[in-house]
C-alpha cells in the first residue's frame, strides 16, 4: 500500500503537528508520500528528513491534482489518500476521478461546515472530537463513515523537559495560555477574568504564548485593564519547557476542535481551567482534571481560576488525575493504531 498525505495549510498549528506525528509514526509500516503547500511550515520542518512534494491546492489549482494523479498511477498495488484539511481534499477529489482510490479526510475543527460536498464524497472522515462529529452530521455526512480519533501527544517531545518559568517567582502560581491570538480563542474573556484574580490579591502570573492578528488589540486591552501580572511571550519554540514549568493551563476559546494545548498540558500533569467550548469537553474531565465554565463568561472563568490558584492541594490532585487521564487517552501508539485500523478498513471496503 502507498499512503498519500496531503495538507494545504501554510502555518504550523495542531493539525500540522498531528500530520507530522502520523507520518513519522507510520514510516516503517508502509510506503508514504507527503504533498504540502509550497512555502509552508510543513515543507520547512519535514523536508530535511523526508522527500516532500510541494504544490498549490484546491479546485483552482488542477496542476496539483495532476501531479498527485501521476504519483498514484506510478504506485503499484493499493493506494489511499489522506487529506488533512478541506482544501487538500478538493485536490484529492480531482486527482482520483475515475480511479478506485479511497479518500479519508481529517476534520479537526468544530466550526459549521460550508463545503458539505467534499466530506460527503469521502470514504471516511476522521473527527477529533464529538463536537467535530456533530458538525459533520449536520453537513449530511453518513454517520457510518465518521470515526472519532483524538489528537496524540508525543511523549518523546516532553521527556526530560527542563521547566521554564520565565520571570515567575517560586512563590507565585504560573498560569499558562498558549494559542493563536485570534478571535475564536477569545483572549478577551481571560484578560477580563484575570483582572478579578489581580483584584483578589492572589500571587499568580499569567503568561500568554502565541502570535496572531489580535496581538496589538489584546495588549491594549491588558493595558486598559491595568493588568500588572500578565506577560505576552509571542512565539515560543520551547513549549515543552514552558508547559513543564506551568502550574495551571488555561484556554478561554469560543470554539475548539479538541484543544491540543490542553491535551499536552494534562499529559505533563498540569491541571486545566478552560471554557467548555466544542471539543474541550472531550479533552478535559470537568471537576477531575480541570474546571470548565461557559464560553464568554469571564466571571465564572475567574471563579475557577481563583479556586485553583488558591488551593495547592487541589492543583496537585487534579494534576495527577490529568496525567493519568491524558497518558491513556492521548498516547501516540493507540492513535497510530486507530489510523492503521481505519486505513485497512477503508481499503478492504474498496477491494
Amino acid at each position: 500500500m502507498t499512503l498519500f498525505h496531503l495538507s494545504a495549510e501554510k502555518g504550523w498549528r495542531g493539525g500540522e503537528n498531528q500530520l507530522a506525528l502520523i507520518y513519522t509514526g507510520l514510516q516503517s509500516d508502509t510506503d508514504q508520500m507527503l504533498m504540502v503547500r509550497e512555502g509552508s511550515e510543513l515543507e520547512t520542518r519535514m523536508a530535511d528528513n523526508i522527500p516532500v512534494t510541494v504544490a498549490r491546492f484546491g479546485l483552482t489549482a488542477p496542476r496539483a491534482a495532476w501531479v498527485l494523479r501521476r504519483h498514484i498511477l506510478a504506485s503499484p498495488g493499493q493506494n489511499l489518500i489522506h487529506a488533512h484539511c478541506g482544501k487538500s481534499a478538493e485536490t484529492a477529489l480531482l486527482a482520483r476521478l475515475g480511479m478506485n482510490v479511497p479518500l479519508i479526510i481529517s476534520r479537526r475543527s468544530a466550526y459549521p461546515i460550508r463545503s458539505h460536498w467534499k466530506f460527503r464524497a469521502a470514504d471516511a472522515v476522521i473527527a477529533v472530537s464529538r463536537a467535530a462529529e456533530d458538525e459533520l452530521l449536520k453537513a449530511g455526512v453518513d454517520p457510518n463513515r465518521i470515526h472519532i480519533i483524538p489528537d496524540a501527544v508525543d511523549a518523546r517531545r516532553f521527556a526530560g523537559a527542563t521547566p521554564d518559568r520565565r520571570n515567575v517567582g517560586s512563590d507565585e502560581v504560573m498560569v499558562l495560555c498558549a494559542g493563536a491570538l485570534s478571535a475564536e480563542k477569545d483572549h478577551e474573556t481571560i484578560l477580563k477574568a484575570w483582572k478579578k484574580v489581580e483584584v483578589a490579591g492572589l500571587k499568580a502570573r499569567l503568561l500568554i504564548a502565541g502570535t496572531g492578528s489580535l496581538e496589538g488589540e489584546l495588549k491594549s486591552l491588558a493595558a486598559s485593564l491595568d493588568l500588572r501580572q500578565v506577560s505576552f511571550l509571542g512565539w515560543v519554540e520551547n513549549m515543552p519547557g514552558l508547559i513543564a514549568g506551568a502550574d495551571i493551563a488555561v484556554l478561554s476559546s469560543r470554539i475548539e476542535g479538541l484543544a491540543s494545548f490542553l491535551c499536552e498540558a494534562q499529559f505533563c500533569g498540569v491541571p486545566v481551567v478552560s471554557t467548555a467550548a466544542g471539543g474541550t469537553v472531550d479533552a478535559v474531565r470537568d471537576g477531575e482534571t480541570g474546571l470548565l465554565s461557559p464560553s464568554g463568561d469571564d466571571a465564572a472563568f475567574a471563579e475557577n481560576l481563583k479556586r485553583l490558584i488558591g488551593n495547592a492541594e487541589l492543583r496537585a490532585e487534579m494534576g495527577s488525575a490529568a496525567r493519568n487521564w491524558a497518558r491513556g487517552k492521548f498516547a501516540l501508539e493507540p492513535v497510530l493504531q486507530a489510523h492503521r485500523d481505519l486505513y485497512r478498513q477503508v481499503l478492504d471496503a474498496k477491494s
